[in-house]
């Protein structure tokens, strides 16, 4: 397996000449892709069957502990653990196969190496999800294997714990109360046994420290932050419920005078704590309690749950909000100052108050700062120079009066024309990004409906920066496309910039959001929101198209040959997005197919063609692991037939194309591994949540009988 990523042994080894060949090589095929392995399957069990047991176990081992000698970060040899998982749940005599891999696992799990330790856990984990949701285990090795991940659970290494957590996850029994494993459960009933005896269970080993609970649930990684302060919340709503405020209270360690928590016990978890028990105050309309554990004004989150109601307190809030966004208080990340342009819509209703407040705000933050100013001068001087002024003015006047006299025969001067001059601004990629940062937040207000001169005028001064340094593209993507959203004209005169970036795939992120901005754009104001001769181009579209594909005379007036063909009924850009489709990023693909549900979903597209590419994307075996993809298309067709009009003939239409092109796949493709019947099924329960006086199912077989009846085309 040299194709392997991650780190080999650095020393030469000759080859075990006990190992068995074939082995080694279906370990070192299977690595590259996940649609040939049911064909290594098979090739695996005749082997299997073929070999003496004791020697193929030796070869299997030895292949198995060379894949766990590299690091945690190889797509590789997770596709080589998937296919072993797949290989050991396919056997015959399963079980007496799976308890020689769960020794391996267990010889494994306290060896100094974390990478070993790493695909242990990941192994067992494959192989208890490939059992299947009605597996069962016997007692004995399910505690074992029960003791052996929780062990795991404590170790050095991130990594190794996640995995750990991912089997002890697949081993919980929800029918037992007193499962170690639950709290992800979606079923009420066993969140119920969850919040009533799981948590207080946990409360109870802190000897009931709510703090210490919340330290112990926090993820080290500081990219799941997020994830940490979601599962605190969860965790905090039935301790909240079940126990009394004076309980609560106890565990908030705020100063009695100030109502801050010191320094010293401000981190993560307190501040958590105090955050949620003000949300949870003010959700019970407890004003009394609330009073005593806030200060005056608070920052951050703590700002959403601020009383705004007094004018003086909108004055001061407000007087904090613009000091801090303008001040020299250094560098403040995009979460606070989004926190604190939220923060001001309390402090100020208006909008307009509230946009010429945020003008105010970027002029200073634009504006150059200015040189010294000179110290006051002291008291008498100031009288002295007053004196001598109003003597020298009495003397001017005097010179003007006489002046004017003999001007007054003269043909005034023109006067010189001032040259302008060019006020200096602050123009580097920190003070922009922190501008546009707190002007996308000003635009994402739903009071806002329409583009105003002022918002113009704020776009106008930021233009040109904004568009030419690519340290802010992201930003200024986001503020071009909220613009967009307020006025048709102003997106379609900027479609350049966006299309710009979306094809530029240096830059994943940028792509990302460009996506995400025309996709956005596409939904507020249609399809062909970017199109200026839409017959022109539906004509040249058609004849240019990617996959070359024709429309078959014979079929429905939208049905074309394959499902990833294309109607003339497609704008470009639905057209540009469906090739994107393909593009091996998951990102990318996501965000389209996230985009093309909401179109369908909102009437933007009415095409069966792209239905029958979710179709097909959902069923696709190489989306395995996309689970958001996954999840997004399954909701999408949850909702669809029944929530919009005109759905059932859009399914109708798209069934022939799918089973057209799941015929017609090649052997190599993954869609060739896509179960027909499966799709039919499928398809014939979306028909059935029909809320359209039609006939949906009775119209599909309609069209499937009439195809069948003037023939299949040569090939099918």
């Amino acid at each position: 397996m040299t194709s392997l990523e991650g780190e080999a042994p650095q020393a030469v080894i000759k080859p075990n000449p006990r190992n068995n060949p074939v082995i080694f090589k279906i370990f070192h095929n299977v690595q590259f892709n996940i649609v040939q392995h049911k064909k290594y399957v098979k090739e695996m069990i005749k082997l299997y069957k073929k070999i003496e047991a004791n020697q193929f176990r030796e070869s299997f081992k030895n292949a198995l502990l060379y894949l766990f000698t590299f690091g945690d970060t190889s797509a590789n040899v997770d596709r080589v653990i998937q296919f072993v998982a797949t290989f050991c749940t396919s056997l015959d005599d399963e079980e007496e196969f799976l308890m020689f891999i769960f020794n391996i696992v267990f010889e494994c799990q306290c060896v100094s190496g974390p990478s070993v330790r790493y695909r242990a856990s990941q192994l067992l984990a494959a192989v208890l999800s490939a059992l299947g949701e009605d597996a069962s285990l016997d007692d004995d090795l399910c505690d074992k294997l029960l003791e052996s991940q929780m062990q795991r659970l404590q170790d050095t290494r991130g990594a190794v714990r996640c995995r750990a957590a991912l089997a002890l996850q697949r081993l919980q029994n929800p029918m037992e109360p007193d499962d170690e494993v639950g709290l992800t459960e979606r079923s009420p009933r066993v969140r119920r046994v969850v919040e009533e005896i799981l948590i207080p269970s946990w409360l109870s080993s802190f000897q009931g420290n709510i703090i210490d609970l919340l330290k112990a649930i926090r993820l080290d990684n500081a990219n799941d932050a997020k994830d940490s302060q979601y599962v605190a919340g969860k965790l905090l709503e039935p301790l909240f419920k079940r126990l009394q405020t004076s309980e609560l209270l106890e565990w908030l360690p705020t100063d009695k005078n100030l109502r801050l928590i010191p320094a010293e016990k401000l981190n993560k978890e307190t501040a958590w704590y105090w955050r949620h028990l003000a949300e949870h105050l003010q959700s019970i309309d407890d004003d009394e309690t609330l009073e005593t554990i806030l200060p005056d004004l608070v920052l951050g989150m703590l700002l959403r749950v601020y009383d705004a109601t007094d004018p003086i307190g909108r004055d001061a809030l407000q007087v904090l909000i613009t000091d801090t966004l303008t001040g020299d208080y250094g560098v403040l990340s995009a979460d606070v100052i989004r926190s604190f342009v939220y923060a001001l819509q309390l402090a100020v209703p208006d909008v307009s108050r509230r946009l010429d407040i945020v003008c105010r705000v970027l002029s200073a933050l634009r504006d150059a700062p200015d040189g010294e100013a000179a110290p006051p001068a002291p008291r008498a001087q100031l009288r002295v120079s007053l004196n001598v002024a109003m003597e020298a003015q009495e003397e001017a006047v005097a010179d003007i009066q006489k002046k004017l006299e003999e001007l007054n025969l003269q043909t005034a001067p023109v006067a010189p024309i001032p040259i302008p001059t060019m006020k200096e601004v602050n123009s580097d990629p920190e003070t922009l990004n922190k501008c546009l940062t707190i002007l996308n937040c000003a635009l994402s207000t739903p009071q806002l409906k329409t583009l105003t001169p002022m918002l113009e005028m704020m776009f106008n001064e930021l233009e040109l920066e904004m568009k030419g340094n690519p340290e802010v593209l992201d930003n200024a993507l986001v503020t071009m496309a909220l613009y967009g959203m307020l006025d048709k004209e102003f997106a379609k005169k900027h479609k350049a910039f966006f299309f710009k970036n979306f094809l530029d795939t240096s830059r994943e992120d940028t792509v990302a959001t460009a996506l995400r901005a025309i996709i956005d754009l596409l939904c507020v104001h249609g399809a062909r929101l970017f199109e200026e001769h839409v017959d022109t181009r539906l004509s040249t579209a058609h004849t240019s198209r990617a996959t070359g594909s024709t429309l078959d005379p014979d079929t429905d007036q939208s049905l074309s040959d394959t499902a990833v063909s294309l109607t003339s009924t497609h704008s470009t850009v639905v057209e540009l997005l469906l090739k994107i489709m393909d593009d091996p990023c998951p990102t990318y693909r996501l965000i389209i197919v996230e985009g093309l549900c909401r179109l369908l979903y909102l009437g933007h597209v009415e095409s069966p063609s792209v239905l029958s590419r979710l179709l097909l994307l959902w069923f696709n075996p190489a989306t395995v692991e996309e689970d958001m993809l996954r999840q997004t298309i399954g909701v999408f067709f949850q909702v669809f037939p029944m929530s919009v009009d005109g759905a059932q003939e859009q399914i109708q239409k798209a069934t022939l194309p799918t089973l057209r092109a799941l015929a017609n796949a090649p052997a190599n493709s993954p869609i060739a591994e896509i179960d027909q019947e499966a799709v039919v099924k499928f398809i014939v329960s979306l028909t059935r949540i029909n809320h359209e006086l039609v006939d949906s199912q009775g119209g599909m077989a309609a069209a499937l009988c009439s195809r069948l009846v003037r023939g299949l085309p040569t090939g099918e």
